[in-house]
Order: structure tokens, then C-alpha cells, then sequence
């Protein structure tokens, strides 16, 4: 359907498009070289896709509409949405819903907060924008909405000369369990608690399946739940012998026997004989946790050192609260009996024995999250980006992009907190700024010639920003939802 200065197709010409729908394809990218918008009524599902070179300037709505109103033919169904820039790089353009619930809703206004919160982080990630809409089967669209796509687009094109041909920079990997994937697949809460966490720690990522480059990172962290073959652990054996670094946690690369895992330095024996049990900090790994027992919400796994050197000590508990054991509503007390290793370093290869990031997605205990930041810093001392952990609230997601024609790096700062007002659903529906919030920056030998607030339209002054060991550290004074800060360089 086309409104509004776009070329309007009626309905009724829409119900027999199965059968010869080139016809409208060709009209509808006639509509976009023109220089008009499209918007797109597809069946539910993955969006429609238009690949054409000549439309990737105007703006794409896509539809899920009725199935009687599908404006493609079968063949462009389960496709991604993809756009040619003029240089011939494929962006992926990530598609939103204006809904409040979720795809389906009819008759409703999203929070602006909200869309300006998942379209910035888009650009965060380098990737162009998509909105889609339910269209009212009378082809009638909303004003309302449509002014609030209009606000939050006009912020996204004033941004344009700090987003476009930007890359990304990443020094850490996270490989995803989830290399087969299937109708019945559901996203792996161990990639969800790793995601979470890796984002409040500031660490700069990306998510990678086996067969990727494991040598542009300088380390590959394996949550809980990475199946072995003797290709991987050949792979990542290589990669570590070549001076990468590597976390791997729980059942991650267990061969399923009783031998000495080749990557971990350990005897792997099986899941723990505790529902429950603890870990006791120590100088070296949850060194600014107070040494005493905590404890570890998911059942871990049993290994004995072959060759590597326990980091982290697990203690177990009395018992396990069943059958005639009982003690309180949860779980035991620590028996102060030293159990398995919860941690061990085999070179730069550093095993946790609990499901970390399992246990971080369902509880997100701050100690757990502790132990693993000490680690990143065992292995990996320079990171491309760390925030100051007094100064720095964790909900802050911070993004580094290198800008190769303006020669500066951009550090994006997204804050939109999501609160939980409703049973059914988490909401964002305001923005709450932030002041002082400090980063460090690594930008190695290069000079800066001077340090912006984008959005602000403010230069930083020196007083704000520090360098120092190949570091800028910032003071960033203001961060009101989402701000870029530019580091020029010389």
C-alpha cells in the first residue's frame, strides 16, 4: 500500500499476486527509483526481500499483513532484508515492529523511548534500519505513527555522517552453540547470559560460529554448551598455539570420557554430585570480593587437574536438600570442605567448572560476573574498551567503531533502562541521562587531536579526557539516551 506521496496499490488488486507477481514487482521498484518510499505487505514471517542497487536510498516499511494482502510472490518469502549501498557492500538492515506487544497488535502508539532505544542500538552495530507495520486491511494508515517513525528516523539521519562506513572493533569473540538451527530451536539461554554480561562489562565482541576466522580476535570465549568434534578442538588448539586465548565453561568442548581434555589440561568426570555448591574467592580471581564462600545457583561439573593449575576453588555443601536432608527454603550451607576446581589455567586457557553464563541469564549474581572479569583481565591486560566500574553504571552499552573517512574512532553510549511495570512484558518508556560516566579507550600509538560529543554538539574539553599508555580515558559529561562520542585522531 502507498500513501502520503508514495503510489497507493489498491487491495483488490492484491488477492491473485501469487499468480504472476513479477508484474508488481517491477512496479514496485519502478515506485522506489523514483524516488519514493515503499512499504511492503508480506506474509508473516521473515520479511520480504528487495535487492535492488537502485532503491537503497528510500525508505523500506515492511508489512506483515494478511495473507490476502501479500505484495510478493512466494519466491521472495524467508529471504532477509538485504540493501546494495553504491559500493556494493551488503548491510543488513535490522527490522523492529511498531508494537507494544508483539507482532499482531493492532491499533496502538510503541514508546517512543522504545523505538529510539532499538534504532540507535542498530547504529551501534553498524547496521541500517527497518520499521515495520501492521497494515488495517482497508490499506488505511495510521498518522500517529507515522509521525513517530518520522521523529525517531529524523535523529537517525542527522547521524549519518558518524554511522555510514563505519567498522566494527572487536578484540573478543563468543561462540554460538547454536550452529545447527531448526523450526524447534530456541536461542540458548548460556549466548543470552554471556551477551548480558560481556555487554555490562564494556567488552568489545562479536558472535561467531566454528567454521568463522578465529585469528582476528584476541580471545574466544566457549558458554557452557559447545559441542566437541575433533575439528574444533583442532581448530581452537591452533588457534592458541598461535597466541590466542580462550574461556571455556562446563560442558564446552567435553569429550564425554574420562581423558585429559587436550584444550582445558583436565580429567573431565561428569556433572557435580551437588545441586548447589560454592566458590571461595582468592587474590587472583574475585580479588575484590570478601573471601568467603558464594554460591553458585546451577548444578557444575567434576574435573581434576592434568597438567593445569587450579585458579578458583569450589566447597561444597553439607548435603543436598532432598529426600530426609533439609535445611532452610533453598539449598544447604557451605560444609567448608574443599571440592573440585571451579576454575583452572592451563596456559592461556582458562576453564570455568559451572555454567556461568546459564547462571547469569537466570540470576545474574554480581559475583559471578566478578570471577569472569578478573579472568578477562588475567589473559587479556589491553582491551579495547573498559568502564570504571565506580563510575560507570553497567547498563550503559558501549559500542567502538572506527571511522576510515573521517580517521577518528566513534564510541557509542546507549542508555534507555528497562523496567518491569507489567506482568506480561518488559517496558522502556523513558530516559533517564546520565552524568560522568568514565571509559577508557584504547586507541594504542595514535594521536588525538580532539575529543566530541556528537549528539551534544560539544567539543570535550582536555580536562574531560586523559592519555595515557596508549589509553584515552573519559570523562564523558552527558549521556541523554544515546550519545557518540569522536576521538579525532592526528
Amino acid at each position: 500500500m502507498f500513501a502520503g506521496g508514495v503510489e497507493r496499490l489498491a487491495g483488490e488488486d492484491l488477492a491473485g499476486l501469487w499468480v504472476g507477481g513479477d508484474g508488481l514487482v517491477a512496479r514496485v521498484l519502478a515506485a522506489l527509483r523514483s524516488g519514493r518510499g515503499l512499504i511492503v505487505a508480506g506474509r508473516a514471517g521473515p520479511p520480504p526481500c528487495i535487492h535492488d542497487a537502485t532503491t537503497a536510498a528510500n525508505p523500506i516499511v515492511v508489512n506483515h499483513a494478511p495473507e490476502h494482502l501479500s505484495a510478493m510472490p512466494r519466491t521472495c518469502v524467508n529471504h532477509p532484508l538485504e540493501l546494495d549501498t553504491p559500493k556494493s557492500l551488503v548491510l543488513t538492515a535490522f527490522l523492529i515492529g511498531n508494537n507494544h506487544t508483539y507482532w499482531g497488535d493492532f491499533h496502538l502508539l510503541k514508546n517512543e523511548d522504545a523505538m529510539e532505544y532499538e534504532c540507535f542500538q542498530m547504529l551501534t552495530m553498524g547496521a541500517g534500519c527497518s520499521i515495520g507495520d501492521q497494515l488495517h486491511p482497508r490499506g488505511g494508515l495510521s498518522d500517529a505513527t507515522y509521525d513517530l517513525i518520522g521523529r525517531v528516523y529524523s535523529q537517525v539521519e542527522a547521524l549519518e555522517p558518524y554511522t555510514l562506513d563505519t567498522d566494527t572493533m572487536a578484540d573478543m569473540a563468543v561462540m554460538t552453540p547454536e550452529r545447527e538451527w531448526n523450526m524447534d530451536s530456541a536461542l540458548s539461554d548460556s549466548l543470552i547470559g554471556a551477551n548480558r554480561m560481556l555487554t555490562e562489562l564494556g567488552c568489545q565482541f562479536d558472535i561467531i560460529d566454528p567454521d568463522m576466522d578465529f585469528t582476528r580476535y584476541g580471545l574466544i570465549v566457549l558458554p557452557d554448551e559447545i559441542v566437541s568434534s575433533p575439528e574444533l578442538q583442532r581448530k581452537l588448539l591452533d588457534y592458541v598455539h598461535g597466541g590466542g586465548k580462550v574461556v571455556g565453561t562446563y560442558m564446552s568442548m567435553d569429550n564425554g570420557c574420562d581423558e585429559t581434555n587436550p584444550l582445558y589440561g583436565n580429567r573431565m568426570l561428569g556433572g557435580s554430585y551437588w545441586d548447589r555448591d560454592f566458590i571461595m574467592p582468592n587474590d587472583e580471581v574475585g580479588a575484590r570480593l570478601p573471601k568467603e564462600e558464594f554460591v553458585m545457583y546451577e548444578r557444575g561439573a567434576r574435573v581434576r587437574t592434568a597438567g593445569s593449575r587450579v585458579l578458583l576453588d569450589s566447597v561444597e555443601p553439607y548435603f543436598n536438600r532432598e529426600g530426609k536432608y533439609f535445611c532452610s527454603h533453598l539449598h544447604a550451607p557451605s560444609a567448608g570442605r574443599v571440592g573440585f576446581p571451579a576454575a583452572t589455567r592451563y596456559g592461556d586457557v582458562v576453564y570455568f567448572s559451572h555454567p556461568l553464563f546459564r547462571i547469569y541469564k537466570d540470576f545474574a549474581p554480581s559475583w559471578v560476573k566478578a570471577v569472569f572479569a578478573d579472568v578477562l583481565d588475567l589473559l587479556m591486560p589491553r582491551q579495547l574498551v573498559r568502564k570504571d566500574d565506580g563510575h560507570t553504571v553497567s547498563g550503559l552499552e558501549v559500542q567502538l567503531r572506527r571511522s576510515g573517512s573521517r580517521n577518528s574512532l566513534m564510541l557509542h553510549c546507549l542508555y534507555y533502562p528497562c523496567k518491569k511495570s507489567a506482568a506480561n512484558l518488559y517496558t522502556i518508556d523513558e530516559k533517564v541521562p546520565l552524568f560522568d560516566q568514565r571509559v577508557r579507550v584504547y586507541a594504542g600509538d595514535a594521536e588525538i587531536e580532539s575529543v566530541r560529543a556528537v549528539r551534544q554538539g560539544e567539543v570535550i574539553s582536555e580536562r574531560d579526557y586523559t592519555v595515557a599508555d596508549g589509553y584515552v580515558d573519559l570523562n564523558i559529561p552527558k549521556i541523554d539516551g544515546y550519545e557518540i562520542i569522536e576521538l579525532s585522531l592526528k
